[in-house]
């Protein structure tokens, strides 16, 4: 018989509510856009960060994820609900090379933003526990899996 303890797998995991209200108090539509779409279709902070205009598929209602790390690109879908907010950020924006660009046109966004976006949409929302960018996508992984 094994005496160690076995620690049962914990998933962090956002609900839907948690993320509404977080989306809610976002004024900035870069920065909802930005959490939403992360949320939305299961995206890490460097893979959001590396999408370019042309990996937005609008027609197909999918995105291209190239993933530099392990070579392997893949798609992921395009929420119907994300559709018109994508497009208000990018009138809005008007982004050159990166979906979404830091303050410089043509550079990306800062990765140090992204934490500091989700914690400030966080403490807006009053959300006391602890949220990473990281999460977003988890939670994503973790619900289309029960489904």
């Amino acid at each position: 018989m094994n005496n160690r303890s076995t620690k049962q797998a914990y998933l962090p995991h956002v609900t839907p509510e948690e993320m509404k209200r977080m989306l809610d108090c976002c004024t900035n539509l870069k920065h909802r856009t930005l959490l939403a779409l992360m949320y939305s279709a299961g995206l890490k902070r460097r893979e959001v960060l590396n999408l370019k205009l042309t990996d937005v598929l609008f027609d197909r209602l999918s995105i291209r994820v190239r993933d530099k790390i392990g070579d392997v690109d893949r798609h992921a879908n395009l929420s119907k609900l994300l559709i018109n907010d994508l497009q208000a950020y990018c009138n809005a924006y008007n982004p050159f090379k990166w979906l979404f660009e830091g303050n410089i046109p043509g550079d990306k966004y800062n990765v140090s933003s992204v934490g500091k976006v989700l914690t400030e949409a966080k403490f807006k929302a009053e959300i006391k526990r602890r949220i990473t960018p990281s999460m977003l996508g988890q939670c994503y992984k973790k619900t289309s899996a029960t489904k």
